[in-house]
């Protein structure tokens, strides 16, 4: 009889990991926050920052909305280079809670949408080009949070370790096989 395991969103959560988009946005501002300094300037692909006076360093902060203050009250000047990552920087301010791929499809029927108005296709060519490069370039930098990422030992359950290492893989014989589908952007 063959085993099959069913991983779903949220399984790293479950297991304390830091692996939610909110987490992976406020450890990107938050790093470059405290880059700025002591070249009071800092650009890429998604925002510039610059700091026009001389204040201390950032700290590390819980939220958004702490970061974004401190950074208003320093006179610290943040700038998107893309409205599409402005917005979710945005949702997640205001509501605690941003879904990158739900806000890249939303963006993608907008644009969709306009161009069957306004039939305007170079145009919606450029705007569709720049958002896929925004979501190319976020995708990249969430592929370096998770890597930052570990797994320590008290967050491991051994019951379920013993359950995935025991006959799994290549390495099975004979008629049974446990068989993995999971729906999970990390390696938990």
């Amino acid at each position: 009889m063959n085993d099959l395991y069913l991983i779903g969103n949220g399984f790293d959560l479950a297991h304390g990991l830091k692996t939610s988009y909110n987490d992976f946005l406020l450890w990107y501002l938050c790093k470059l926050a405290r880059q700025i300094f002591p070249n009071n300037y800092y650009e890429d692909e998604l925002l510039k920052i610059d700091k026009r006076f001389n204040t201390k360093p950032l700290k590390e902060y819980d939220g958004i909305s702490e970061l974004l203050e401190e950074c208003q009250k320093n006179r610290i000047i943040i700038e998107y280079n893309h409205p599409f990552f402005r917005n979710l920087v945005a949702n997640y301010r205001d509501y605690k809670w941003v879904d990158i791929e739900y806000e890249y499809f939303f963006a993608l029927v907008k644009l969709y949408e306009a161009f069957e108005k306004d039939r305007l296709g170079d145009y919606y060519l450029r705007e569709l080009k720049s958002l896929n490069d925004c979501f190319e370039s976020i995708r990249k930098k969430l592929e370096e949070y998770l890597l930052t990422i570990r797994i320590s030992s008290e967050i491991r359950n051994m019951h379920i370790d013993d359950i995935l290492r025991v006959d799994a893989g290549n390495g099975v014989t004979g008629e049974e096989k446990k068989l993995f589908l999971y729906f999970n952007y990390t390696a938990t």
